[in-house]
């Protein structure tokens, strides 16, 4: 692996880490919730890759779908601009199966690129939500996105 798929791939893991470190320390409910989801995606898809026989990793892609609609659910719910951010970029990965669905001919090295390339700015929506200034209510200690609404 070169120096920068190194750094690519385990400052991925290592700001996730501490995202869900954050989330669980000063989140709400949502918050909490999408980092560890995004923990366990994570986990599931570097369990399953290389699984299936290609042209599709379908355990990837169910893992990608799992999560695309609980975010989309979240996001539905929440209203929150950073999640339905997050929510959209997860379908675009999911949309990389079916890419390769169509294209079966398509380069693995573009599959993975496709399937990888929003890790990155999701984890940024993330980091967003939680560094998110709230009005009068999170002040007071009220969840105004929890879900007793």
């Amino acid at each position: 692996m070169t120096p920068l798929g190194f750094a690519y791939v385990y400052g991925f893991w290592v700001t996730l880490l501490a995202l869900c470190a954050i989330a669980a320390v000063r989140g709400q409910w949502l918050e909490r919730a999408v980092a560890f989801a995004y923990l366990g995606a994570s986990l599931a898809t570097t369990a399953s890759v290389g699984t299936s026989v290609y042209p599709v990793e379908y355990g990837v892609l169910a893992v990608d779908v799992a999560l695309a609609a609980f975010l989309a659910a979240a996001a539905l719910r929440s209203g929150r601009w950073w999640l339905i951010c997050a929510t959209s970029f997860q379908i675009l990965a999911t949309l990389a199966h079916l890419s390769r669905v169509v294209h079966a001919d398509m380069s693995n090295l573009a599959y993975a690129l496709m399937e990888g390339a929003s890790s990155w700015p999701a984890l940024i929506c993330l980091a967003i939500g939680l560094a998110e200034k709230r009005g009068p209510a999170h002040r007071s200690g009220i969840d105004a996105s929890s879900p007793q609404r």
